[in-house]
């Protein structure tokens, strides 16, 4: 007897289709990101063995990064110039969308988060946080591309420390042309470090920039660097991009939502794509760039 005629298929409804196929492009991102982060950390640490750098994490002597622009981070470039008719439109999108492959301001980020994780490694962070039981964490990143990467464009990202305060410091990757050295792009990264032994009002402690320089053997650091422009800018981005976040989240919340009992789905503690309503979220520009 065929069981599988007595007992018919289950159907599945497009919603429930639309939910899994989210969730499985979601944790194949995440996964390959983070393969990719782990891959470079170890290539930083073996580069720091072979060839030790000076003492710093990036302060005296930039990370020196060495890539190129896959079609995994890249995106079909826009146009650059209004079309006359719908069919010319769509021939020139379709020759744009093969030949005119760009690295978009998302991929900036992670690739500059990769180059940082490389100069850690290079630059003796790793080991130093190894060593004290502390964790390095990249915690906002801010990307300004000033002009196209191409796919298959060859590129060197050199990060340095440029800034620091009692809680954080601050990294700026520069995206320069292998043959040129022309600048490309750069990135702005917020950088804290945690104890993963301490806690500090139900949370990590957060350990002091000063107290990794001391463990890495610096003892020239200025104790009141001076706050470059750039950084000062960020700050201000930073700022809004968070006001904007906090007014976006006070217009979706569903009314009666703080009484109810959080568990382990909840929308507040993790990334749903499919709840978050990012559609609705307008873009920070990254203005205060330029």
């Amino acid at each position: 007897m065929d069981m599988q005629a007595l007992w018919p298929p289950v159907p599945k409804f497009p919603a429930f289709k639309h939910i899994d196929s989210a969730f499985e492009e979601v944790t194949r991102h995440a996964m390959v990101l983070v393969a990719r982060l782990t891959w470079h950390m170890a290539a930083g640490c073996l580069r720091r063995l072979l060839n030790p750098s000076a003492p710093g994490p990036m302060m005296h002597s930039p990370s020196v990064w060495k890539a190129q622009a896959k079609l995994r981070d890249c995106a079909p470039a826009a146009a650059s110039e209004p079309l006359s008719s719908p069919l010319s439109a769509e021939v020139a999108g379709k020759f744009q969308s093969r030949h005119e492959w760009t690295v978009s301001h998302n991929s900036l980020a992670h690739l500059a988060e990769m180059s940082i994780w490389f100069g850690c490694g290079s630059h003796g962070v790793l080991s130093a946080c190894a060593r004290n039981g502390w964790f390095f964490v990249i915690s906002t990143s801010m990307a300004d591309s000033l002009r196209p990467i191409r796919r298959g464009q060859a590129f060197q990202v050199h990060t340095r420390n440029v800034y620091w305060e009692d809680d954080r410091f601050y990294l700026h990757s520069e995206f320069r042309d292998a043959d040129t050295n022309a600048l490309l792009a750069r990135v702005i990264s917020d950088a804290r470090i945690t104890d993963l032994k301490r806690l500090e009002n139900g949370r990590r402690a957060i350990i002091n920039p000063r107290r990794l320089y001391h463990e890495m053997g610096l003892t020239n650091v200025p104790a009141d660097p001076e706050k470059p422009e750039l950084i000062d800018r960020f700050q201000q981005w930073d700022q809004a991009a968070t006001l904007h976040m906090k007014a976006h989240e006070e217009r979706t919340r569903v009314p009666g939502q703080h009484k109810r009992r959080q568990t382990v789905w909840s929308t507040q503690s993790c990334n749903w794509p499919w709840l978050t309503g990012l559609d609705e979220c307008d873009e920070v520009s990254p203005a205060l760039l330029n």
